[in-house]
């Protein structure tokens, strides 16, 4: 008997946005305006996981590993050992999106910089896209404005809205923390803008199925064992001046996929 054990990271609420990006005309003409791609490594060629499937071009194939990018691509020809050749890659963010990893303590004991709004605007599932998560968030900045999203897990406070601890419930609380450069002399008028990072949350699997964390309730798939997860979001919204709240983004309802956010780990016997 070979048990062999897989772990990623995804969610589930915006699969149909993000799989709609990708686009077929008559031709079966792969068409996709903008996507958030993965470099990796696959059968030795250099790739772009992406909604659509593995993609490979000799623009991809100069990209960094590892990294995340936003691209266009066109694709008219079928996928040759499970990976697409694009006719057309344009590289819409020109550098990789910035990154930074989930750090395991406590969040700073100020609120930091309080959004307007935060969402998940693609969908990040496992390994394949290197546990990255793409977070997009607004705020009133000006020009030169930079904000850039800090992720901790805080096991000592993992109380959710309805002042309710989830340690221990296969649940996890991770906070978003904001801070800002700015620019000496920046004249611009201050005005909501949209900006984006990428939180690197690979860390996560290490310790999410530890028997402190996880009680371990196994489903069943398809023939195959899964446990579950699942993960919200916590970080301060703006309400007006000096003022802001804290807001949880993700649900606990294990029913509906609606902002459903989670860490799965799936055991296959064989």
């Amino acid at each position: 008997m070979k048990r062999m054990r897989f772990v990623f990271i995804m969610t589930m609420a915006l699969m149909p946005f993000v799989f709609a990006s990708c686009l077929n005309d008559e031709d079966h003409v792969i068409n996709c305006g903008k996507d958030i791609a993965y470099i990796t490594t696959v059968n030795q060629t250099v790739c772009a996981a992406t909604s659509c499937g593995y993609v490979t071009s000799r623009e991809i194939s100069s990209l960094t590993p590892h990294e995340c990018y936003l691209l266009g691509y066109r694709i008219s020809q079928p996928a040759v050992n499970g990976i697409y050749t694009a006719d057309i890659v344009s590289n819409l963010s020109k550098e990789p999106l910035k990154q930074l990893p989930l750090e395991i303590g406590t969040p700073p004991s100020d609120q930091g910089i309080a959004v307007n709004e935060l969402a998940i605007p693609y969908f990040s599932a496992t390994d394949y896209l290197g546990d990255r998560w793409m977070f997009t968030y607004w705020a009133s900045l000006k020009d030169n404005d930079q904000l850039t999203a800090h992720f901790y897990y805080d096991k000592n406070n993992q109380i959710d809205s309805n002042g309710i601890n989830v340690k221990g419930k296969g649940e996890f609380i991770i906070d978003v923390y904001f801070t800002k450069s700015t620019l000496a002399g920046d004249a611009s008028v201050a005005k909501e803008r949209c900006q984006s990072s990428i939180g690197n949350l690979e860390s996560l699997r290490s310790f999410a199925f530890l028997p402190e964390y996880c009680p371990g309730a196994l489903h069943n798939q398809g023939g195959g064992l899964y446990d579950l997860g699942l993960i919200q979001f916590r970080y301060h919204k703006y309400v007006s001046p000096g003022q802001s709240r804290v807001c949880y983004l993700g649900t606990w309802d294990r029913e509906t996929l609606q902002r459903q956010y989670y860490i799965i780990e799936y055991l296959y016997t064989k």
